[in-house]
């Protein structure tokens, strides 16, 4: 069965359920570095615009909360885009970059993890370029770009 999801702006009631989706994806988005002490959510994306995608399905955990994407308006930057595990390949990611692209002046960027495959093929079927491989940084990413 499909989502049905709307994406909302963050408010205090997500600030749990984005912090446990925040520390459970850190392996993920930073595979090659070591484990050890994170930033919390709300440093992390201190200043930014974070909306969340919401479950409106009322027979399957109504008000779920299935995603997020932190935007930095001045750069038209995508900081964070974390959909729960659960919730892959169903949409909400897509939706959640959907939502971005029509909200942020072109060109937007974002970074990935070079080390995060399934992220990189994610922005890559949707159409994003990479417009730099970086590999001195703590963490080797590619910057993405979406032209618009």
């Amino acid at each position: 069965m499909n989502l049905q999801l709307s994406i909302v702006r963050y408010g205090p009631e997500h600030i749990e359920a984005c912090a446990d989706l925040w520390r459970a994806s850190q392996s993920e988005m930073f595979p090659s570095l070591p484990p050890g002490p994170v930033r919390s959510f709300g440093e992390a994306t201190e200043g930014e615009e974070v909306h969340v995608a919401i479950n409106i399905h009322a027979n399957m955990n109504k008000g779920k909360l299935l995603g997020l994407i932190s935007l930095w308006r001045p750069q038209s930057f995508i900081h964070f885009l974390i959909v729960d595990g659960t919730s892959r390949r169903k949409g909400v990611g897509a939706a959640l970059l959907d939502f971005a692209t029509s909200h942020l002046p072109h060109p937007v960027e974002l970074k990935c993890g070079s080390g995060n495959l399934t992220a990189c093929a994610f922005y890559d079927r949707k159409g994003w370029y990479a417009a730099e491989h970086v590999e001195g940084a703590d963490e080797p990413y590619i910057l993405y770009k979406w032209p618009g």
